[in-house]
């Protein structure tokens, strides 16, 4: 709650002159190279979800996946960051990417993309936690803000994509991209 956001600086009011904070965040980003791969990590992470989510018409299946495998990740990691689920959370979204290129029907489809999704929610948790923890006290609100701008840029190139590929004359099917 509260408590949690106070403790990470993110509840006292952005200082003048933010962009500049933002520039200090990616070059806080940049320089310490556990950051820079979580980051870029969790930008992977919005770009296959913003695709794949733009190509679906069975997105709730995804988001309900999405859902357990974060409340799955947060009670297998206790009260410390464990990275080891990254790894596992990186398989199975390989491993369900595969299953849903070979679905058949609609049930087939909507499990591929639940089981994606609770695979996705083990591979984001951990990244997201470690972008909180690990910057020291006065980097942490510019670095946090500079991973969630290199997030969203992610997750816009995913949509955007997305886009193109649903209006273009490709005749491709959502199961194949993954």
């Amino acid at each position: 709650g509260d408590a949690c956001r106070l403790q990470y600086g993110l509840l006292t009011p952005p200082p003048p002159g933010s962009w500049f904070a933002v520039g200090r965040g990616v070059a806080g980003l940049w320089k310490d190279s556990t950051l820079r791969t979580t980051a870029l990590g969790v930008t992977h992470f919005w770009f296959l979800l913003a695709l794949l989510y733009g190509l679906t018409d069975r997105a709730l299946p995804l988001v309900l996946g999405l859902m357990a495998g974060v409340l799955i990740a947060r009670r297998l990691s206790g009260e410390r960051i464990e990275l080891g689920l990254t790894p596992l959370g990186a398989f199975g979204m390989g491993l369900f990417s595969l299953a849903l290129a070979g679905t058949t029907n609609d049930w087939t489809a909507a499990g591929a993309l639940s089981l994606y999704g609770i695979a996705s929610g083990l591979f984001a948790l951990p990244l997201h936690a470690l972008l909180l923890q690990r910057p020291a006290a006065d980097e942490k609100r510019p670095v946090v803000a500079a991973a969630v701008l290199v997030a969203a840029i992610g997750a816009l190139a995913g949509a955007g994509l997305a886009g193109w590929l649903a209006a273009s004359a490709l005749p491709i099917r959502t199961v194949l991209l993954f």
